[in-house]
């Protein structure tokens, strides 16, 4: 239907509220972006990360999305919030840090 409408480019946004939905029903899936496979206990501390901000999940699945681009550690995306834990953007804070520091 999105396709047939030209509306392709709201997917993005129906999946996140999807997965809002889910959340709200018990069942929190996180995006895990990493540039390499996760081993099950960096999966396992994953959902010991996101189980404090859902406390009636009743499931937590972490789904894997390798993606070379991410440096160092990963990045997280759940249905409306979003955790960089990457090197880059670590240096990225930082830069942004220094720049103030200049002002």
């Amino acid at each position: 239907m999105l396709l047939a409408e030209g509306r392709v480019n709201e997917l993005d946004s129906i999946l996140r509220d999807v997965q809002a939905d889910w959340a709200e029903h018990g069942h929190v899936e996180v995006l895990a972006y990493s540039a390499h496979p996760l081993t099950e206990a960096s999966k396992q501390e994953i959902i010991e990360q996101i189980k404090p901000l859902y406390p009636n999940a009743e499931q937590i699945l972490v789904t894997e999305v390798i993606d070379p681009s991410v440096v160092g550690s990963v990045r997280l995306r759940l249905a409306h919030q979003q955790l960089d834990l990457s090197v880059e953007a670590k240096l990225n804070k930082f830069k942004q840090l220094v720049r103030a520091g200049k002002e």
